[in-house]
C-alpha cells in the first residue's frame, strides 16, 4: 500500500472520529439543555404552587378574621371579636381610608402588630404571604348549577343595615348573568320569534314551545332566568298581600334571552311589570337583549316597587331567589344594586378578600369571596319541612279558582 494511500485512510478515520465527537458532544448538550430546562420548569412549578399556598394561607386568615366579626355581631364581647370588628369596620381610621389597600388589615384583626409579611416557612421553600386585605362591601357574585340550583341575594347596603335603617334607597338591582361551559351554549339566536319590544303576552306556546324557538334544528339558548322578589315593610309581622296594585310584597320573573341585531335598547323592567308579576294569573314570559360575540351575555334593570303597607323597606326581609328553567347551561350570575345616585354596595354579604403569596422570588395573587354558601342558609329550604315527633302542622284549604292575594276566597266553592 502507497503512503498517500495510509496517509488519506488516517484523514478519513480522524474526520469520522472529529464527527462522531462532534454528534455525540451535539446529542450530549441537547440533553444536558433539555434536563436544566425541564429543572427549571420544575423549580418554577414548585415556587409558584409554594407562592400559592401562601396566599391560600392568608385567605385562611382572612376566614378566621370574619369568623371573629361574625361572633363579635352575634353578640361575643370578647377582646378578640372586638378588635377584628374594629378593624375589618375601620373604626379609628381617618376619612378616605381604604380597607382593600390596606395590607396588614387581616394581620390587624387577628391582633397582630408591624407591617411586615407573615412567615409560614422560611428555611426551605421561603414561604410568606405579603399582602392580605379585605372589604365586607362589593357587588354579588354567584353560580347557578345542577348543584346548586338556587341563588339567594340578600340585598342588604352598609346604610341599610344600621340601627333603625331601612332599604328604601336601593331603587332597582342589575343582573348580569353568562353561561360557563361548552362554546357552543354562549351562541344566542338572532330571534326566538319575537318582535322588537313585542311581549309574550297572547302567545300560547311562548318560549316554552316550538313557536318560541327556530324553527330548524339549530341549537337554542337555553339560559332563561327566573327571578323572585322577596320584601315586606318594617313594623309587618307577615306577608299579607302580594300585592295592592301599586306595591307588592313579592313577584316573579321569568327572563327570556335573545338579540335581535340592534345595539340600542332599553333592558329595563318597570317596577309596574314587577307588581303585575304578583298576579299569578298573569304572569308571563319577559324578553331580555342580550349581547353575543366573545362575552356573550345577557344583563337587565329591574326597579324595585315599594312593598305593601305604607312603612319603610324592612332591610332583614329584603331578598332575590334566583334560579334557572334548563339544566343546563349552568350560569355566572353577578348582581348590583343601584340607588339614585349609582351603585350601592352590598354590605356584609360577601366579603372580598385579596391575598398574595410568596415563595422565593416568586409571587401568586388569589381573590376569595368569603360568606354563605349561594346565600341558601339565609332562607328555608323548603316551604314545607317533615321532621321530629310532631310530624306535619299545616292548614290546608281547598277553593274553586282561587289564588290568595289576587281573589277573594272563601270555603263555600263558588269563588
Amino acid at each position: 500500500m502507497s503512503k498517500n494511500s495510509k496517509t488519506k485512510q488516517g484523514m478519513a478515520s480522524i474526520y469520522i472520529v472529529v464527527f462522531t465527537t462532534l454528534l455525540i458532544s451535539i446529542i450530549t448538550l441537547s440533553f444536558l439543555r433539555i434536563m436544566l430546562s425541564e429543572s427549571g420548569r420544575t423549580s418554577r412549578d414548585t415556587l409558584s404552587d409554594s407562592a400559592y399556598n401562601s396566599a391560600l394561607a392568608g385567605i385562611e386568615d382572612a376566614k378566621t378574621a370574619y369568623s371573629l366579626y361574625q361572633k363579635a355581631l352575634a353578640g361575643d364581647n370578647s377582646a378578640a371579636t372586638k378588635q377584628a370588628k374594629d378593624v375589618l369596620e375601620a373604626k379609628g381610621q381617618p376619612d378616605g381610608y381604604q380597607p382593600e389597600n390596606d395590607c396588614d388589615l387581616v394581620r390587624k384583626a387577628l391582633g397582630g402588630t408591624g407591617s411586615s409579611e407573615y412567615t409560614i416557612d422560611k428555611d426551605i421553600t421561603d414561604q410568606a404571604y405579603t399582602c392580605v386585605s379585605m372589604s365586607l362591601e362589593g357587588n354579588f357574585k354567584g353560580y347557578i348549577t345542577k348543584d346548586d340550583p338556587t341563588l339567594v341575594v340578600p340585598l342588604r347596603s352598609k346604610e341599610s343595615m344600621k340601627a333603625d335603617g331601612d332599604a328604601d334607597d336601593i331603587k332597582a338591582v342589575r343582573i348580569v348573568w353568562r353561561n360557563f361551559g361548552s362554546a357552543s351554549t354562549n351562541e344566542i339566536p338572532n330571534s326566538y320569534g319575537y318582535a322588537t319590544g313585542d311581549n309574550l303576552t297572547e302567545k300560547a306556546e311562548g318560549i316554552f314551545g316550538k313557536k318560541g324557538m327556530k324553527d330548524d334544528d339549530s341549537a337554542v339558548n337555553l339560559n332563561a332566568l327566573n327571578v323572585m322578589l322577596v320584601q315586606k315593610s318594617k313594623y309587618s309581622d307577615a306577608y299579607y298581600y302580594a300585592s295592592d296594585g301599586t306595591n307588592t310584597d313579592r313577584g316573579y320573573l321569568t327572563l327570556v334571552p335573545y338579540e335581535d341585531g340592534t345595539t340600542n335598547y332599553d333592558n329595563t323592567i318597570a317596577a309596574s311589570d314587577v307588581v303585575a308579576s304578583a298576579d299569578k294569573t298573569m304572569n308571563q314570559p319577559i324578553p331580555v337583549h342580550c349581547y353575543t360575540g366573545q362575552d356573550s351575555h345577557c344583563e337587565v334593570e329591574i326597579k324595585m316597587p315599594a312593598p305593601t303597607g305604607g312603612f319603610p323597606r324592612d332591610s332583614q326581609n329584603f331578598f332575590l331567589v334566583l334560579s334557572k328553567i334548563y339544566s343546563d347551561p349552568d350560569l355566572d350570575v353577578t348582581v348590583e344594586m343601584r340607588g339614585d345616585d349609582g351603585e350601592i354596595k352590598f354590605w356584609n354579604i360577601q366579603p372580598i378578600v385579596d391575598a398574595t403569596g410568596r415563595a422565593g422570588d416568586l409571587m401568586r395573587r388569589v381573590e376569595a369571596r368569603l360568606g354563605t354558601k349561594n346565600g341558601a342558609d339565609l332562607l328555608p329550604a323548603a316551604e314545607l319541612i317533615v321532621g321530629g315527633s310532631d310530624g306535619i302542622k299545616k292548614n290546608f284549604y281547598v277553593t274553586k279558582n282561587c289564588i290568595q292575594g289576587v281573589a277573594k276566597c272563601d270555603d263555600s266553592g263558588t269563588n
